[in-house]
């Protein structure tokens, strides 16, 4: 299968998304020289896209913290009225901008598929990276490929289940998911009452 996903931000790990056949996605991530790379049975990926807002926290606490003390140091009555007060109010305020300028460009959107029963996510997605043409086309055949595995094993809900919590052991190994969220998850699929 030559459909293929590769996905670069700056200062993030580089994705490379491919598949290996038709029904099992290898996801590789990349950060320095720290590689780490799994494979997905698309039965396990519940066919929904899902969305969320990421901010740079690093950046925003940094922001919040250079205007705080910009803002304190131009207040009349501190004790920044002095001559060097000027130069420094000025150097806080362009760290101020820089930090901005970094929330702006560090926070956005990410795409991500959950497990079809834990909801745990499972692949996480720059939004329209590299570009929206190139992403919705990989995104709408990784869909297609979902909903066909499944309908195709018609498994049962507790061969489901135990596939799941097996896949979910694995990206746990790897180091793709937390413990907690393996624990939580693990839960969550042997107290499910079926139906």
């Amino acid at each position: 299968m030559s459909l293929e996903l590769k996905q670069t931000k700056i200062f993030s790990p580089e994705y490379h998304f491919c598949f290996k056949d038709k029904y099992t996605l290898r996801v590789i991530q990349k950060l320095l020289n720290n590689h780490k790379e799994f494979m997905l049975d698309l039965a396990v990926i519940e066919p929904e896209l899902h969305r969320r807002f990421i901010w740079a926290k690093k950046s925003l606490s940094s922001f919040i913290l250079l205007a705080m003390i910009s803002l304190y140091s131009v207040t009349p009555g501190n004790f920044f009225n002095t001559d060097f007060s000027h130069s420094f109010v000025w150097l806080v305020l362009l760290l101020s901008i820089i930090s901005f300028v970094f929330v702006i460009i560090f926070s956005g959107y990410q795409k991500y598929f959950v497990s079809r029963e834990a909801k745990v996510p499972l692949v996480v997605f720059y939004n329209n990276v590299p570009d929206k043409k190139t992403f919705n086309a990989f995104i709408y055949y990784l869909l297609q490929q979902s909903s066909q595995r499944f309908k195709k094993l018609n498994l049962s809900l507790q061969m489901i289940r135990a596939g799941e919590l097996k896949t979910l052991r694995r990206l746990l190994d790897g180091r793709f998911i937390s413990q907690q969220q393996y624990e939580q998850a693990k839960k969550k699929l042997l107290t499910m009452a079926d139906g």
